[in-house]
């Protein structure tokens, strides 16, 4: 099963974008290509954590939409993929997770790409989705890959998800985790906790909590102090600590007291997934010389790389030794970190940098 296996993956990105009847049979369309140096040779699929015969397969058909977005990648211009599953459409059980899993000519894999079938969750409004950025499916999928492959997690582990939103990541693990899984969302916000249980009110392993801290962005007025919150209060025997667009909005010694906050909550052999804004040498001279890519400065009162003076906490960023340095005065060690498209490096898994941690 995806998730599973010790190998790490290669690194790939993709989407699932239909499941279709044509009579007995199941049609899957969506696209997937490498990251890495690789070409994906066919594809394992699963229903639930059952795996389904692959009868038929259309891959490398041409995708000129995706080589738009992706223009560093010559293997996005032939990305899109037809699969046909052997099992009737009506047959596949209600939020169901579908998973195509890329395989490489030497029997490795990439990371899954999903859908949820038939889903038994209202969608958020749109008003609610943009106030998170956009991209409800899309994100929450393309991070469930994230958290199954690369941070490891079992279908019957524990998720705890800090600064949860509306509930966006939890729209995959919903289908994802078992009757053993459990997920805890924490959220400064009193109108996102209210729609995310409000979406969710039907999977009662899914908690979202609110927790009144005071930020300058999102919650001027709460009554907490970013040190006064202790993770172990909502979550304990963590497998996967959860961390999107957490960093990115954050001093540096209130992201530090996170970390230690989830270091303190994990398994021995869990892991902690970070997207933030890591800066180094290449990073500064993309931003000089491209007026695409965003450039931070630094902010004398706050004492961090910030990309909007005006602004500090719209996009904090953090050069490489000083995140080093807060994971490991957290007890963890920086195992993964894989570049993002905010950036300008190239190759990128997501928008932001991804950092896979683990307990020291």
């Amino acid at each position: 099963m995806p998730g599973t296996d010790v190998q790490r993956p290669l690194l790939t990105r993709g989407f699932v974008e239909q499941v279709v009847a044509d009579g007995d049979s199941t049609i899957v369309v969506g696209w997937c290509h490498g990251v890495d140096a690789f070409v994906l040779e066919r594809f394992r699929a699963f229903v639930g954590e059952a795996e389904h015969d692959v009868l038929e397969a259309r891959l490398h058909e041409a995708s000129p939409d995706i080589a738009r977005e992706i223009t560093w990648c010559a293997r996005a211009e032939r990305a899109r993929l037809v699969l046909r599953l052997p099992v009737a459409r009506r047959a596949l059980p209600r939020h169901a997770l579908l998973t195509a899993v890329p395989v490489a000519a030497d029997g490795r894999r990439g990371l899954g790409i999903h859908t949820v079938v038939d889903p038994a969750v209202a969608r958020p409004t749109a008003a609610s989705i943009d106030s998170i950025g956009g991209g409800y499916e899309f994100a929450a999928l393309e991070w469930l890959g994230l958290m199954t492959e690369l941070g490891g997690l079992p279908r019957d582990g524990t998720v705890l998800d800090v600064g949860c939103g509306i509930g966006r990541m939890a729209y995959g693990l919903s289908a994802w985790l078992g009757f053993l899984g459990a997920y805890v969302g924490l959220e400064i916000m009193t109108d996102a906790v209210a729609t995310a249980r409000s979406t969710f009110a039907a999977f009662p392993r899914l908690r979202f909590e609110h927790i009144d801290v005071r930020n300058a962005m999102y919650n001027p007025r709460g009554a907490l102090t970013t040190a006064a919150v202790r993770f172990a209060e909502h979550a304990t025997g963590v497998d996967l600590v959860l961390m999107t667009s957490v960093a990115t909005h954050l001093p540096y010694g209130e992201f530090e007291h996170y970390l230690r906050q989830a270091r303190s909550v994990l398994q021995p052999d869990g892991r902690v997934l970070v997207s933030a804004f890591v800066l180094d040498d290449e990073t500064e001279w993309l931003a000089r010389t491209r007026p695409d890519v965003r450039r931070f400065v630094h902010h004398r009162e706050l004492d961090c790389w910030v990309a909007d003076p005006a602004n500090p906490l719209g996009a904090v960023g953090i050069p490489l030794p000083s995140f080093q340095a807060l994971v490991q005065r957290a007890g963890l060690r920086l195992d993964q970190l894989h570049p993002g498209a905010w950036s300008g490096r190239r190759p990128w898994l997501s928008y932001q940098d991804v950092a896979v941690l683990r307990p020291e």
